[in-house]
């Protein structure tokens, strides 16, 4: 049993300098004039957009609710967090995602979020990722949410391929709520898939493989296994099937004819082995006064379980015995009836993260902290029997 385990907490803190411009996308109606007065002000009426983070520069483009629906897949490819993180999204621009206009700790923020609750979209340039605290190579995603927004719902999915098995199920859970700036979202969801064995793929043998369950005689080192046998094969004889009969192994001519004996292992070895996740992910995010915070907690874990196939040996021979006719000491290449090598193993992961942001003056500040853990804890088992 082999156990690992890490831990560590980052803490970032941006500034970024904002204009009143740049902190709210405005859209001015007509100049109202009172005909009353013969003064030359003009009174100009402006209208805030909710969660934009766009400055003076106008969005590549806006995603409004009916264009995500458009986008098709399934919830995990629209969920928010399948666009933040190092992913390309063309021309080597990489992505990122606010969250109503503010910076988040991590995808995990985005992760319980259904995109039935996203309003729009906002895809911006490159001179807000920098105005924002990003890198300019950064492409930068601003998510909004429906000012109140309340759903349960529930997604259960199965599949099965055509052919060589390989079930695969998905049910999630999830519940959020949405009320102007308070959020709180938390999802639970399980993960299973059928293991696949090696027969279902009709993969043949592999040649270059000595082992079998019959034997093969091969000579230590490599090379021919045997000068008398040579003689008796009028060739070199570099590998031999043990014969199945005990009388048959003590004649050498036996052995001159005999080619390689060969065992299918794919009724005990697996491919993709069997799999199970359980993940767990809830955010919660408050105002305070001026200053918004949100937190974040996601833990999951997973199960795996497969084979590797037959337990193999080389068991060398000395010369001279009675069992074996040869004069000169060989390996006897064979699979272990019976005993199957199972591999079994389990990873355990907890994130943590918080963010907290406000402004002052001209600027707006943002400060995140995460605490990423991961623990594996992985169990062979060599030679355990098949379970019959």
């Amino acid at each position: 049993m082999r156990t690992t385990g890490n831990s560590a907490l980052a803490v970032i803190v941006v500034f970024t300098a904002t204009s009143a411009g740049a902190t709210a996308l405005t859209q001015s109606d007509p100049p109202i004039s009172d005909s009353s007065d013969n003064s030359t002000d003009i009174i100009v009426r402006g209208r805030h957009v909710r969660g934009s983070a766009v400055g003076s520069i106008e969005p590549i483009a806006v995603l409004d609710e009916n264009a995500l629906k458009g986008l098709g897949g399934d919830d995990d490819q629209r969920r928010p967090s399948a666009a933040q993180g190092d992913r390309h999204v063309g021309c080597g621009w990489r992505s990122r995602g606010l969250l109503n206009g503010r910076r988040v700790s991590g995808v995990e923020d985005l992760y319980s979020l259904p995109f039935e609750a996203i309003e729009r979209t906002e895809i911006l340039s490159e001179q807000d990722a920098a105005r924002l605290g990003f890198p300019s190579t950064v492409r930068v995603m601003n998510f909004i949410t429906k000012k109140h927004f309340r759903a349960l719902s529930v997604h259960e999915t199965a599949g099965t391929t055509t052919e060589g098995g390989g079930g695969t199920h998905y049910a999630e859970v999830n519940a959020t709520r949405i009320n102007d700036g308070r959020r709180l979202s938390l999802t639970g969801s399980y993960t299973h898939q059928d293991n696949i064995l090696q027969s279902s793929w009709s993969i043949l043998p592999d040649p270059a493989v000595p082992f079998a369950l019959q034997g093969n005689v091969t000579r230590i080192g490599g090379g021919s296994i045997d000068p008398a046998l040579d003689a008796r094969a009028g060739r070199a004889v570099m590998l031999a099937a043990v014969p199945p009969d005990a009388q048959a192994r003590r004649n050498l001519s036996s052995y001159a004819a005999a080619g390689q004996a060969m065992t299918d292992i794919g009724p005990y070895r697996t491919l993709p082995p069997r799999t199970d996740q359980l993940r767990f992910d809830g955010t919660l995010a408050v105002p305070i006064k001026t200053i918004d915070l949100s937190f974040n907690l996601s833990a999951q874990q997973n199960w795996t379980a497969g084979s590797n196939g037959l337990a193999a040996a080389a068991i060398t021979v000395p010369a001279g015995l009675p069992a074996l006719p040869f004069t000169t000491p060989v390996l006897v290449n064979r699979y272990l009836p019976g005993i199957i090598l199972r591999q079994q193993g389990q990873a355990s992961t907890l994130h943590g993260g918080m963010t907290a942001q406000g402004g002052v003056g001209r600027w707006a500040w943002n400060a995140s902290a995460r605490w990423p853990m991961h623990a594996v804890d992985q169990v062979r088992a060599l030679g355990r029997a098949r379970d019959r």
